[in-house]
């Protein structure tokens, strides 16, 4: 049997023959082998922090594994963000050079602290010595969302102790309802929140009150357009602006130390609307209403209906200059009493005295709580 030229040729490659000149098989050579290489490998691929309150302690965390999946030592240069990357992102520690040998990981924590209640976008670079992937990034996502608020009732003419501890941001609020019954038009009214009992002494509490609606997490001072009032420590709120409803209350301190004090919410009704210096209720000031105080003083004489209007240097007692003060201001020597004196009234904080009645302004008698 002859044999091809064709088959014979396919039949030494099949043998593993390479068929040279010298007409012999030669073994095939075997190939180089690779050298060693660093290979990066990065996972999860992207990260999304989902919904998370805003301002919250301690931040949200994700980890971003990196491994060397090469043969080489893995040269990990930087893990930085890139420059379109929201603030709110961040690391939890730092990390500089790092070198990974074969196999090796290195954990990552990424931080997300929502500043607002929208979407945040980032990117985390990573760089290396891998030939084939010398920067790898991963995409960072998360939305902020309103913080999840603990409301606790203060019944009215009570208080519930409160204690601040450092560094939360989960605003625990708190609120007082004013029945309808208790806001009467032309009277004296106050609701009157206070931080009590301190703890420590020397710490300072401010409250934050919005009527009808929370307080958000960055309270301002007092706005005329939203009814907002803020205090250190106290904040009145008079008959003129009172309003039948709730009202929440933000405490916050300004020091990094514990606090603990007690929240106060009370109602104060201090009788009708009134003008200081008119005793005699009739709309002239002139000596007889300072001799109706010198009487109920010095004489005997009858208590005024209004001693809240006989007040009239506004320093919370009833004396001899509150009567001279209305002569001075007679003959011209000291400016006018303190509002309210040219019209009907109430004072910004409620006094030690009550208005019982005054009928100059159409305040009839009427028991005073």
């Amino acid at each position: 049997m002859r044999w091809s030229p064709f088959f014979l040729l396919l039949a030494l490659i099949l043998a593993g023959c390479e068929g040279d000149k010298k007409g012999g098989c030669t073994p095939s050579e075997e190939e180089p082998p690779l050298e060693p290489r660093a290979a990066i490998e990065v996972f999860p691929e992207s990260v999304d922090f989902g919904e998370v309150p805003i301002r919250t302690s301690p931040v949200e965390t994700q980890v971003v594994t990196v491994r060397n999946a090469g043969t080489a030592d893995l040269l990990v240069s930087r893990i930085a963000f890139s420059e379109d990357s929201a603030p709110e992102f961040g690391l939890l520690v730092e990390i500089s050079e790092v070198t990974l040998r074969p196999e090796e990981q290195l954990k990552v924590a990424v931080t997300f602290s929502p500043s607002a209640e929208v979407a945040f976008y980032g990117t985390l670079l990573v760089r290396s010595n891998d030939p084939e992937r010398p920067q790898v990034a991963v995409p960072l996502t998360g939305k902020g969302v309103a913080p999840a608020v603990k409301d606790i009732e203060i019944p009215l003419g009570e208080c519930v102790s409160v204690k601040i501890e450092t560094g939360s941001f989960t605003p625990v609020q708190y609120w007082v309802s004013v029945p309808n019954d208790l806001v009467v038009p032309g009277r004296c009214l106050y609701l009157v929140l206070t931080a009590e009992n301190i703890d420590p002494e020397d710490g300072r509490v401010f409250l934050y009150v919005n009527y009808g609606r929370r307080v958000g997490e960055e309270p301002e001072a007092k706005s005329d357009d939203e009814a907002d009032w803020s205090g250190e420590g106290t904040v009145i709120i008079k008959g003129d602006d009172l309003k039948p409803g709730v009202y929440f209350i933000l405490p916050n301190k300004p020091d990094s130390e514990p606090i603990s004090f007690d929240l106060c919410a009370r109602f104060l009704d201090k009788g009708t609307a009134f003008r200081r210096g008119f005793m005699d209720e009739n709309d002239e000031i002139d000596i007889n209403d300072a001799m109706i105080i010198l009487n109920y003083l010095f004489m005997e004489g009858p208590r005024p209906n209004c001693l809240a209007a006989g007040d009239t240097n506004a320093d919370g007692r009833l004396t001899v200059s509150d009567a001279t003060r209305i002569l001075w201001y007679q003959f011209g020597f000291l400016p006018p009493p303190p509002e309210p004196f040219a019209e009907c009234g109430c004072p910004e904080e409620p006094t030690p005295f009550d208005c019982e009645s005054f009928p100059l302004c159409g305040g009839e008698t009427t028991e005073s709580e």
